[in-house]
C-alpha cells in the first residue's frame, strides 16, 4: 500500500486535489471502495463533499454536451443520501465518513483506498485504523492525505518527512508541498498580498508558504 500527502497553505487547492484523486481512482479502477473522510461530519459535508459534487456536476455537464439526448438521472453515478455514499456506474463506491472515533466505528470496514481531508485534525489512532482497513483484494490500495502544515511532532511529518525510527519517510510514502502562491491564478486578486500583510511571520510560514512548524 502506498500513501501520498499534499501539504500546503491556505487556498493552495488541497481539497480540489483530493477530490480529483478520488474521482480519478474511481474511474481508473472500477469496483474500488474509497473512504473519504474528515475529522467532523459538518466539515466533511461543507468542504470535501461540496467540492466532490461540484466536480462531478462539471463532468456530467461535459458528458451531456458531448452526448445529447441523455436522461436526467445521473450519468456517471448516483448519490445515496441515506448512506452518504456515491456509487459510480462502473461499480466504484465512495463512502463519506467522519473520522472522530474512527477506531471505534470502522473496525469492520473493507476498503481499497482512503482520502483524508485536513489530516492535521485527525489522530494517529484513526489513521492507523484506516491503514489496516485498506485490504480489498484485486484493487489499487492507496491512501491520499491533504493538510495544512503541522508541527514536526505530528504523524504527518513523521510519516512523510522524517520517521523517528529511521530519519527517513516511511516506505512508499510520498510528500508534496504547495505554497499558496502556486495557486494564485485561481484565487481572488491580492489574496496572498492581503493575508501576508496581516499575518505574523509564523502564520506566513505555515499558512502561506506551506512550511512545517508551529505557531509561536
Amino acid at each position: 500500500m502506498g500513501m501520498v500527502a499534499y501539504v500546503g497553505g491556505y487556498g493552495s487547492g488541497k481539497t480540489w486535489a483530493l477530490c480529483r484523486a478520488v474521482i480519478g481512482l474511481a474511474f481508473a479502477d472500477p469496483g474500488s471502495r474509497i473512504l473519504v473522510g474528515r475529522q467532523f461530519g459538518t466539515d466533511l459535508r461543507d468542504t470535501t463533499q461540496s467540492q466532490f459534487f461540484e466536480m462531478m456536476d462539471e463532468l456530467e455537464a461535459k458528458v451531456r454536451i458531448e452526448h445529447t439526448g441523455l436522461g436526467m438521472r445521473g450519468i456517471l453515478g448516483e448519490f445515496a443520501a441515506s448512506r452518504n455514499e456515491y456509487l459510480f456506474h462502473n461499480g466504484s463506491l465512495v463512502m463519506f465518513r467522519p473520522l472522530d472515533e474512527a477506531e471505534k466505528k470502522y473496525k469492520s470496514l473493507n476498503a481499497s483506498a482512503f482520502a483524508v481531508d485536513e489530516g492535521s485534525e485527525v489522530s494517529i489512532t484513526a489513521m492507523l485504523l484506516l491503514k489496516s482497513r485498506i485490504r480489498k483484494a484485486g484493487r489499487r490500495r492507496v491512501g491520499f492525505v491533504v493538510s495544512n502544515p503541522t508541527s514536526t511532532h505530528h504523524w504527518l511529518y513523521e510519516w512523510f518527512v522524517r520517521s523517528p525510527k529511521t530519519g527517513d519517510p516511511l516506505p512508499d510514502h510520498r510528500f508534496f508541498r504547495a505554497p499558496t502562491t502556486e495557486n494564485a491564478a485561481n484565487l481572488p486578486p491580492n489574496y496572498v498580498e492581503t493575508l501576508k500583510a496581516a499575518y505574523p511571520e509564523d502564520w506566513v510560514r505555515l499558512y502561506l508558504e506551506g512550511e512545517w512548524g508551529e505557531l509561536r
